[in-house]
């Protein structure tokens, strides 16, 4: 069977002229078309411009999307300050931005570490979200603080770390108080001044910024064994000053032991300053006496003997009248009459006294509780209480004049 004749076909190019084509058939051929159909001999600037375009998109959004991410160039605490989270007038929280810069152009999402620092010491550790370079930073005072002075904040994300150093000043020390008697509402009480000592100051703080969290706790254990006890904020008892007052109630006399502790709400609860111990004073109380006197007849005449009827009364519920001191206006002062009584509280004695000459005479009476005493070097030392003293102006003359 004769050879049979190969034929080259003429294909046109895109000019219209003729260019040969290797003649074969088969599977062989299939490469060579499908690289002239992605290759063609001939390229016109339309498609080159579109891949050059879509090649650059490419490579903008590759290196927007990989370029640096998860890499950051700095990090910066901005603006350390307390904050009054609660809006209650005080300040209970430490408050801080943190601004990151990213290496790449794409946002900084994902955590950073906080830690908090003081005398070389780790006091508080958080993890913290940062969103959009950016993070706000807020840990209460009873999470870290551990005593006055400067504490390091240090923030670090991504191999990079910024400190700032944040002043405590709210930390007392110690707490120091006094006592004595006073009136209240017509009452003897005792007053109590309380004033905290605060440490490592910049500057003293604000009371009134701090002053909720600051807590008095007041006990007295009277001679009989009561016990009173009150508590206070600084805010209860003075919003403005660092001294403060109180006042507490006794029903006996006799030696009472007081105390006071200081609780400072800002820092943390581990810390020795959490609650200070003030200490512990023994004072003597003991209310005065009251009288009421009152006499007949009330129209005096020269010669006529007056009965003075003398009504004592020791608040104390211990306490008792135990003599009566009277200053007769028509007699020296310097030598009055001294009534002694073994009558209990609340009794009445009677005393009599003769006016030999007429005209007004200021009668002062007085009345002395059962207060001990005691003997030292210098001899004996009583602890009676003196009443106020009552003065009686008496007229004497004769009647129908």
């Amino acid at each position: 069977m004769p050879d049979e004749e190969v034929v080259v076909a003429e294909t046109l190019d895109d000019d219209g002229r003729e260019y040969p084509r290797e003649s074969g058939g088969g599977l062989a051929s299939i490469p060579i078309i499908g690289a002239m159909f992605l290759f063609p001999r001939r390229l016109t600037a339309g498609p080159i411009i579109a891949a050059v375009v879509i090649l650059l998109i490419l490579g903008v959004v590759g290196f927007y999307f990989f370029y640096g991410a998860g890499e950051v160039n700095d990090v910066v605490i901005v603006q350390p300050e307390a904050r009054d989270t609660n809006e209650d007038g005080n300040i209970d929280s430490l408050w801080f931005e943190v601004h990151v810069t990213p290496r790449g152009v794409r946002s900084f999402e994902g955590e950073g570490t906080l830690d908090i620092v003081y005398d070389g010491k780790s006091e508080y550790t958080s993890d913290v979200k940062i969103s959009s370079d950016r993070a706000l930073v807020e840990v209460p005072f009873d999470r870290f603080v551990n005593g006055g002075g400067d504490y390091d904040l240090r923030f670090s994300v991504a191999g990079k770390t910024d400190t700032e150093v944040y002043h405590v000043n709210f930390v007392a020390e110690e707490v120091e108080f006094d006592t004595f008697k006073t009136t209240y509402m017509s009452e003897e009480v005792v007053n109590i001044s309380m004033e905290p000592k605060f440490m490592n100051l910049e500057r003293f703080p604000v009371i009134s910024q701090i002053n909720k969290h600051f807590r008095f706790i007041v006990n007295m254990v009277g001679p009989e064994g009561e016990v009173y006890s009150d508590t206070y904020t600084m805010r209860d008892l003075n919003p403005d000053n660092h001294r403060v007052s109180a006042t507490l109630d006794f029903s006996n006399m006799g030696n009472h032991t007081i105390s006071v502790e200081m609780e400072n709400l800002l820092v943390k609860a581990s810390s020795e300053y959490r609650t200070i111990d003030g200490g512990e004073k023994v004072r003597f109380l003991n209310r005065p006496p009251e009288i009421e006197v009152s006499y007949q007849p009330q129209k005096v005449r020269p010669g006529t003997e007056v009965t003075f009827s003398l009504t004592g009364a020791d608040p104390d519920e211990n306490g008792r009248v135990e003599y009566y001191t009277i200053i007769w206006g028509d007699l020296p002062e310097d030598d009055p009459d001294v009534l002694q009584t073994v009558n209990s509280t609340g009794t009445t004695t009677e005393v009599k006294h003769v006016f030999d000459s007429i005209g007004t005479f200021e009668i002062r009476f007085s009345a002395a509780d059962n207060g001990p005493f005691y003997q030292d070097g210098e001899g004996y030392h009583f602890l009676y209480e003196i009443s106020e003293t009552e003065i009686i102006d008496v007229e004497v003359k004769y009647l129908g004049r």
